[in-house]
């Protein structure tokens, strides 16, 4: 009978390992069919006469972007590939003088889908307003372990048409300008830990990393917004369970999406996917006793326009039925207010934390804007620094007073985009370039903005590389006034960013805050002391550059000192 279980066993084996290998010749055979469409179909479009980078049927376009990565340092980031290309176009494309307006891009496999890049601006902005085009597989991919795709940046269609309008009066301009108030507290709490960072007697302090106070006070901003309530993270030694468990989040999103492992996908790995589920179970914990709160209190009828009011006035219209507790609520509302919740958070503090860093850097490189910022807010808000939160409070419409405060702030958003556009393609939508006959198709490709070069483009923008806040303050007309769409760091058409106003106030303040109170510089050398193993990479001489794998993050999150200024 031994022998006989024995040859039972070998059986089972046997069929596992015939399973396994057909499962291996299967995916095999997948992939490699996959391959073969990708790179036939780049091969029609460049026999159409559609020009095209230098294409390999093994490697695509990877070795292409190889170079970049070895001219660059390994975590430049990928928006910096726009205007790497438009400066290296005689390498690739020996027979033009500047970069096509369309560039197709084959990844595969470490992008799942092959891309379209559009440099041409007029372009760009048509299908950036084109109302076929949805939000892009890697987008919705990217924010489906922390929303699951119920969210207003992921969805599309009627989903996202209803969240789009229930957010609008929390982002609008009127009540933006209603939360000064509030702000200003925030932006105080800034201002104390800056100060508390400066040397004594007008010295300058220790090194610390400008984006990691920077974090904390949009995520106190965008909380605020959100619920009508204090988080106070700028306060908080260790940081709350939430922030701890949302860039935990965003640390594995964004390692999900890194073009270098999205193929071999990190979620395959088991302990990934617990770590999502937990870190979206403390999250929701978090936020359970505001929404319960909230919703005792009367929720949508309350007279204080939050984005939770303004979801549960949402919900409640779609149901027809005013919910109390979160237990009356049926899951689907519990999730979609969760979810959207968590992406406003996200939203709101991924891009503005980075945002005010690179105000700062500007501003430490050209003083005399710095200058003229102090001497507007001295002019408009009054000498004395201490008491602008004071005035602000008490008359916050002298925000709108501050043009050059305003134009730097512009100016910044130009030079550095931040974050991307890129759409799904579909059959019938095909890229058109005025004076041209060309139709570029779509189908199967995402469709890229090419926005790092677009808001460097010298045919766009005189003197693209150079610090001139006053683009943004000269008369329509003026060489220097920016032309019409070729600015789109918020996006364009009815999918723009709808939380633009508020991320704009917040720099201002930010501003108005502390330019005249202190100096904020960077100190690479203060960094390198504490950290002498780190690389020293550069961009153009710059130790700070854009990095990251999804969001332009200043490299090590900006390692400044601070002093404090003197009367």
């Amino acid at each position: 009978m031994q022998w006989l279980a024995s040859d039972a066993m070998l059986a089972v084996w046997g069929l596992a390992w015939r399973a396994v290998a057909a499962w291996v010749v299967y995916t095999i055979s997948k992939f490699v069919y996959r391959t073969y469409k990708i790179r036939s179909r780049h091969r029609e479009l460049a026999a159409q006469g559609i020009p095209m980078l230098p294409h390999s049927w093994l490697f695509g376009h990877l070795p292409i972007v190889a170079q970049l990565k070895n001219e660059m340092p390994p975590d430049i980031s990928f928006i910096l590939f726009h205007g790497w290309l438009a400066a290296n176009v005689k390498k690739y494309f020996p027979q033009l003088d500047e970069v096509p307006p369309i560039v197709y891009l084959d990844m595969w496999p470490f992008l799942q889908e092959p891309v379209v890049v559009v440099f041409d601006a007029t372009c760009s902005a048509e299908f950036m307003a084109a109302r076929t085009l949805q939000k892009h597989s890697i987008t919705r991919n990217f924010l489906k372990p922390l929303s699951q795709n119920l969210d207003i940046l992921s969805s599309h269609g009627e989903l996202w048409k209803k969240w789009r309008s229930a957010f609008n009066p929390g982002f609008s301009p009127r009540n933006v300008v209603a939360m000064i108030p509030e702000l200003v507290e925030e932006m105080q709490a800034f201002a104390d830990n800056l100060e508390k960072y400066a040397g004594k007697n007008g010295s300058w302090g220790p090194v610390f990393q400008l984006q990691g106070e920077t974090i904390d006070l949009t995520l106190d901003v965008i909380f605020r917004a959100s619920v009508g309530k204090r988080l106070g993270e700028q306060t908080s030694e260790n940081g709350s369970p939430l922030k701890r468990a949302l860039l935990d989040q965003v640390d594995r999103m964004e390692a999900r999406g890194d073009v270098a492992r999205s193929f071999l996908t990190t979620d395959l790995l088991p302990w990934n996917g617990w770590a999502f589920k937990r870190n979206n179970a403390i999250m929701e914990n978090e936020l359970l006793p505001d929404v319960e709160k909230t919703m005792s209190a009367g929720g949508s009828a309350s007279k204080k326009t939050t984005l939770l009011n303004q979801a549960l006035k949402e919900i409640e219209e779609q149901t027809g039925q005013k919910a109390l507790t979160v237990s009356s609520l049926d899951q689907a509302s519990y999730k979609s207010i969760m979810s959207n919740l968590k992406i406003l958070l996200l939203a709101g503090f991924e891009t503005t934390s980075g945002l005010i860093c690179w105000v700062f850097k500007e501003l430490q490189d050209n003083p005399e804007w710095m200058e003229k910022i102090r001497a507007e807010h001295d002019q408009i808000l009054g000498p004395d620094p201490n008491q602008a939160s004071v005035v602000l409070k008490k008359a916050p419409q002298l925000l709108n007073s501050l043009p050059y405060t305003h134009a730097v702030v512009k100016e910044v958003l130009r030079m550095y985009p931040l974050t991307f556009a890129i759409r799904q393609g579909t059959p019938d939508y095909f890229l058109t370039v005025p004076g041209s006959p060309t139709k570029y198709p779509t189908d199967g490709f995402g469709v890229w903005d090419a926005i790092g070069w677009t808001q460097r483009n010298p045919a766009l923008w005189p003197r693209p590389n150079e610090f001139l806040p006053e683009r943004w303050l000269v008369p329509n007309g003026h060489p220097l006034h920016p032309q019409k769409d070729a600015f789109r760091t918020f996006g364009l058409g009815q999918r723009n960013c709808i939380g633009q106003e508020l991320a704009v106030v917040e720099v201002r303040l930010a501003l108005i805050m502390c330019a005249r109170k202190f100096d904020i510089a960077e100190a690479w050398d203060k960094w390198d002391a504490k950290h002498p193993s780190n690389p020293k990479y550069t961009v153009k001489g710059q130790r700070l550059y854009p990095a990251g794998n999804g969001t332009m993050h200043p490299k090590d999150k900006m390692p400044v000192h601070v002093r404090l200024r003197k009367p």
